[in-house]
């Protein structure tokens, strides 16, 4: 592929591949989406339809900065929107915020995350979320916000990813999430209406479901628009597609990465030094390596990540862990110890970097 314009939104081929192979709206006629700012446009153009006349461009143009800025990416499904070939007949909606675009001056002893915008892109998540489900007519009460690129963000900021300033760097991250989610999910209850009651609940639950302690003595929320909102998986497909950034928790791997492409057209095998690498070769080098993640003991430090984020997460934390090879039954076991002894949920098994190959049918829009 030839080089990338340097206007262009994408750092590396092997996204503009996934882009083109899975999210792009080409038919038999035509080439829709020249560019992937056009498949942005088409979405948020079909999601602001559910808003109210009035603020319907206002919300428009946060939905495209967001995604034009990586920070927010919809559900795979969404890429249709727009196309006339729309399914959501079941399943949760996703969302996932790219934390490696939170960060401000990466690779500079002045690095920082902008915590604010994370909680403000949270919110906007939720709506883009609750839009698509007013489109196709759906009430549901639960839906899936997570967070992608935490190793990235880690690297940008010139932390090892098994430290301890790590684990409260990522620790800040989910609670940037849920605050935003939380503040979102009550407006949007005040505005369209509430879909779920809080008779039953913990008071925990209450407390993390809403805002303030000022709105909860206010009377008016004792009910939300949804039950549960934050929930980390593999969003393998995703991650690629925003520049290669680290899926989910996961640690950055060694050297380059290689993502085989499934597409009409045939398989594809491409390569991607990933995105923190490719940010940091163009940045004044900092002490950690962002490829640092590959030692023995790299799945500790995903629990603890793990451990870390879970309070603030309303899902269990039980996508597979990162690891280069199958298990043994005796790395199995330590996994499993390890995750009582931090009250975090036993991974799902397999434990192989197969299991979240990129390599899956395509669904971009046809």
């Amino acid at each position: 592929m030839p080089a990338l314009p340097t206007d262009s939104p994408f750092l590396c081929a092997a996204s503009v591949e996934a882009w083109d192979a899975w999210f792009r709206w080409r038919d038999a006629k035509r080439l829709h989406d020249v560019s992937i700012e056009d498949t942005w446009q088409r979405i948020a153009t079909a999601l602001a339809a559910a808003e109210p006349h009035a603020g319907r461009v206002r919300w428009l143009n946060r939905f495209v900065e967001d995604m034009a800025q990586w920070r927010v990416l919809p559900d795979e499904r969404l890429y249709q929107l727009g196309t006339g070939t729309l399914a959501l007949r079941s399943g949760p909606l996703h969302a996932t915020l790219n934390a490696a675009c939170f960060v401000s001056r990466p690779g500079t002893p002045s690095a920082f995350s902008d915590y604010g915008a994370v909680a403000r892109s949270a919110g906007l998540a939720l709506r883009l979320l609750d839009d698509a489900l007013l489109l196709v007519g759906r009430t549901d009460t639960h839906v899936r916000i997570g967070i992608m690129g935490i190793a990235d963000a880690l690297a940008l900021l010139g932390l090892d990813y098994a430290s301890a300033a790590a684990c409260d760097t990522a620790r800040r991250f989910a609670e940037a999430l849920d605050e935003g989610c939380r503040q979102a999910n009550h407006e949007l209850a005040m505005a369209r209406g509430a879909t779920a009651s809080l008779r039953g609940e913990t008071p925990l639950t209450v407390t993390r479901r809403y805002p303030s302690p000022a709105v909860r003595r206010s009377g008016v929320p004792h009910r939300w628009r949804y039950r549960s909102i934050t929930a980390i998986d593999s969003q393998r497909r995703l991650a690629l597609l925003a520049n290669d950034v680290s899926d989910a928790l996961d640690p950055l791997p060694a050297g380059r990465r290689s993502h085989r492409i499934d597409a009409p057209g045939g398989a594809r095998l491409v390569l991607s030094p990933g995105y923190a690498a490719t940010v940091l070769q163009h940045s004044a080098p900092i002490a950690a390596d962002p490829a640092a993640a590959g030692d023995s003991a790299v799945w500790q430090a995903q629990l603890r990540l793990r451990a870390a984020l879970q309070p603030q997460i309303d899902k269990p934390i039980d996508y597979p862990l990162a690891l280069a090879a199958s298990p043994t039954a005796d790395l199995r076991q330590q996994v499993e110890a390890l995750a009582r002894q931090m009250a975090v949920a036993t991974p799902r098994w397999p434990l192989m970097l197969a299991a979240r190959s990129s390599a899956q049918q395509p669904t971009h829009p046809s």
